[in-house]
């Protein structure tokens, strides 16, 4: 169990330093493919699926959504609940990196083009959608017969 522990610690710190990494490249003018999608810089004012609100209150409830994620998150831990705390932990961090994007530059960092039919994001945003699927997703426990 410690090892899944610290493989996982280490899996959300490395993915949270891609992100800034990433976010450092779009800032700094790079652009091009990683793999299929475009990498291009967009400067997205808005919250989720770019919806525009002014910069002060989407603050405001990003600030509010992470307090919600880090109780969930405390109370998941406290309850062994490992499903709910891996959960918040990817929407938590992907929050506050998107969080530090609005006030360090007054917008979010956005860089990963994949079509017309879907929004630019980061992976900070990815962080927060597989968090938001595992969390929707019941946890799997082996229910086998004590012998």
């Amino acid at each position: 169990m410690k090892e899944s522990r610290y493989l996982f610690i280490g899996g959300l710190m490395v993915t949270l330093v891609a992100d800034r990494w990433l976010k450092t490249l779009a800032l700094s003018g790079h652009v091009g493919r990683l793999g299929l999608t475009k990498f291009i810089l967009f400067k997205n004012p808005g919250i989720i699926f770019s919806w525009p609100v002014p910069n002060a209150a989407a603050i405001v409830l990003m600030c509010l959504a992470i307090a919600g994620v880090v109780w969930w998150g405390w109370r998941s831990w406290k309850r062994k609940n490992y499903h709910s705390l891996m959960a918040g932990s990817l929407i938590g961090l992907g929050a506050i990196s998107n969080l530090y994007d609005r006030m360090a530059h007054g917008f979010v960092i956005d860089w990963a083009y994949v079509g017309p039919w879907w929004p630019v994001m980061n992976l900070a945003d990815m962080m927060i959608m597989a968090g938001i699927v595992i969390a929707l997703r019941p946890a799997k426990i082996d229910k086998q017969p004590a012998v």
